[in-house]
């Protein structure tokens, strides 16, 4: 995410109830937004809630194992598949700061915002799934 630095552990030590803090800044303005790793399953799936003051809410990604044509067919007549996956993103975002009345502006400015903020989340993530770990 542009202007964002990120801090917390490695995404390889990563494990449920580790906190991540990423601070966005332009000039003098910032915020933070703060996560907690609520699940891992390291090659599927992890969840993030976001607990800070400004941004609430939650981030779930999913990988599903796809396995696809990888070329030209063999002398054999067969093909050789290749692994890859397929990535569900789906994320929730909040603003717990907001009164009531505000509630449903503030949730059309979230959907506007979240596709931005999501972009944030990759490079952890993909680390965060790597079944290696």
């Amino acid at each position: 995410m542009p202007f964002t630095t990120g801090h917390g552990p490695a995404p390889e030590d990563a494990v449920v109830g580790s906190r991540y803090v990423a601070r966005t800044r332009l000039g003098p303005l910032g915020f933070d937004d703060v996560m907690v790793v609520r699940e891992i399953e390291a090659g599927r799936r992890v969840v993030f809630e976001k607990v800070g003051r400004l941004l609430g809410g939650v981030v779930t990604v999913e990988i599903t194992p796809v396995r696809r044509a990888a070329g030209p067919d063999r002398a054999d007549g067969e093909r050789d598949l290749a692994g890859g996956a397929q990535v569900a993103w789906e994320q929730s975002i909040t603003l717990p700061w907001v009164p009531g009345r505000l509630r449903p502006a503030a949730a059309f400015v979230t959907r506007v915002a979240a596709p931005a903020i999501g972009a944030g989340y990759r490079r952890v993530v993909t680390k965060l799934l790597d079944p290696r770990r």
